[in-house]
């Protein structure tokens, strides 16, 4: 409980765990990137980015990487996060 919420039982074979943060990560990155290409987007299209964000955060196009990072994006934190 003081590490996770959750644990997963995935076997017992070597590099099992590492697999399935391999795939966790590279889905992590594409939503980064895809968050960064839609909030680009809509600065190109003129539209309030902080009404964007309301927006999208609560539409099915969220991910929480939109909702985790684009908030530092519009503040121009580039702080590196992971």
């Amino acid at each position: 409980n003081a590490m996770a919420g959750k644990v997963y039982e995935l076997g017992d074979a070597a590099g099992t765990g590492a697999a399935f943060k391999m795939i966790n990560q590279l889905l992590a990155g594409v939503h980064i990137a895809a968050a960064c290409e839609a909030i680009t987007f809509a600065a190109k299209q003129g539209l309030d980015l902080d009404k964007v964000y309301e927006v999208i955060t609560a539409s099915a196009g969220n991910s929480w990487m939109f909702e985790n990072r684009v908030p530092h994006v519009l503040a121009g934190d580039y702080t590196p996060l992971s």
